[in-house]
């Protein structure tokens, strides 16, 4: 099983310091597009009647709606990552929606939008567990502003945003 919501990504800065212009940093609030159906990931403070009963994670069209930002904070376990640290293609990140603070995050539970597993937002404030971090998956060094990139995560045996059933 896939998750349906296809991550080929540009990203869209809230902010971008120009120390690090260019790339994804630690700290960095951004929104993922999805480039093949132009909608970006969101969230907002609903839970899912059905599976993990989390707080629903889906897509929207509107570029200008503010629940659609997500920081990139550390993974699950490590110390703080430093504002500003470059993020390197590879590295395991945890994405929190803005406004509600709360990680985004994937398990076995079949989603209700779709036959593919759920994607919810869960945690709060910084905690949450491993099922919160993602494995930034790009081309080069870094994650670069413009780069196409895959979220993959291990919990699900791999799952990645950013590919889906043919």
């Amino acid at each position: 099983m896939f998750v349906v919501f296809v991550l080929t990504v540009f990203v869209v800065f809230a902010s971008e310091s120009t120390a690090q212009q260019g790339t994804v940093t630690c700290g960095s609030v951004l929104k993922l597009m999805n480039t093949d159906y132009n909608v970006r990931l969101h969230s907002h403070e609903v839970q899912y009647g059905t599976g993990s009963g989390q707080q629903s994670v889906t897509a929207v069209s509107d570029d200008l709606d503010t629940n659609s930002l997500w920081q990139v904070v550390e993974r699950n376990g490590s110390p703080q990552c430093s504002r500003g640290r470059v993020i390197k293609c590879g590295q395991k990140i945890r994405l929190m929606h803005l406004s509600t603070r709360r990680n985004l995050h994937s398990h076995h539970f079949d989603s209700p939008l779709s036959a593919n597993f759920e994607v919810s937002a869960f945690g709060n404030d910084g905690v949450g567990d491993e099922g919160d971090d993602w494995q930034v998956i790009c081309d080069g060094s870094y994650w670069r502003r413009t780069s196409k990139i895959r979220l993959k995560h291990n919990s699900t045996d791999g799952l990645k945003l950013g590919e889906h059933e043919e």
